[in-house]
């Protein structure tokens, strides 16, 4: 379980043998037990951070991406160093107006995909322009996304969440394996695993994913990887302390063997 000081999780991110989760405006780095050992100011300005990815040189990226009443004229992702603390934001825009979205993932090669959030289950899929890597972005000007894919997402009868019905098919969070071949998104309710043998995480989201049901998270937004593939999920507090974290263990396997799991661990 979370130690109680981390109050409100936005996500959570495995990184070799570290974890990091966010709250509020800056990251706490947890141990295996996820009791927290420090936390990290986020020194720069930020509207609405909503997901955490990481890069193999271990710096770490907030999508500050959130906008749930769609005015932002931009959004970006911000690059923290965890061990000096340093953090740089880098603009971008959508082509065709505002999206609230919760959700970054970054390919192996450092292209960023951002998935949109709609509680009708209709999520875009976003990707630089010009396929730039995150190592790439500009930080004086905004870097113009593209649109690159459409999901659609059916209601589920899993239980949990804060929207009943219309929050089983709204994603809230995402993540990548450590080796770059399963995507999982979520909802409030489910996770999808998707397999993506080439890296190509867009095109991966265009096939036929698992589904693994998360029930009777208050408010499941937070889901990562850990270096094994397990898959662990979390919720932010709602209405009452935080739950537990759960571990989906094998979930890389089970995507890749196309097999079905009915549970998660505490």
């Amino acid at each position: 379980m979370l130690a109680q000081s981390v109050q409100a999780v936005v996500d959570l991110i495995g990184v070799e043998a570290e974890v990091f989760a966010f709250d509020d405006d800056r990251v706490a780095q947890l141990d295996s037990n996820c009791h927290v050992q420090r936390w990290i100011n986020v020194g720069t300005p930020r509207v609405d951070v909503e997901d955490l990815s990481s890069t193999p040189d271990g710096h770490l990226w907030l999508a500050d991406i959130g906008d749930n009443n769609a005015v932002r004229t931009s959004i970006g992702l911000i690059e923290l160093d965890p061990t000096s603390g340093a953090a740089t934001s880098y603009p971008l825009v959508y082509p065709d107006g505002a999206h609230d979205a919760e959700t970054l993932l970054i390919q192996s090669n450092g292209l960023p995909v951002i998935v949109t959030k709609d509680y009708l289950g209709a999520s875009v899929v976003y990707t630089t322009a010009e396929r730039q890597q995150v190592q790439d972005l500009s930080a004086a000007s905004p870097t113009m996304l593209a649109k690159v894919g459409q999901l659609r997402f059916s209601p589920t009868l899993t239980s949990g969440g804060p929207v009943p019905h219309a929050g089983t098919m709204a994603v809230t969070g995402g993540a990548v394996s450590k080796d770059g071949t399963v995507v999982a998104l979520r909802t409030y309710t489910d996770v999808y695993l998707y397999t993506a043998p080439d890296g190509d995480l867009a095109k991966a989201l265009t096939t036929k994913p698992i589904r693994v049901p998360l029930p009777d998270e208050p408010q499941g937004e937070a889901i990562a990887f850990d270096a094994a593939g397990d898959l662990i999920s979390g919720s932010e507090a709602y209405q009452g302390p935080l739950p537990p974290l759960r571990i989906l263990r094998g979930a890389s396997d089970i995507a890749l063997s196309g097999g079905t799991t009915s549970s998660l661990g505490s």
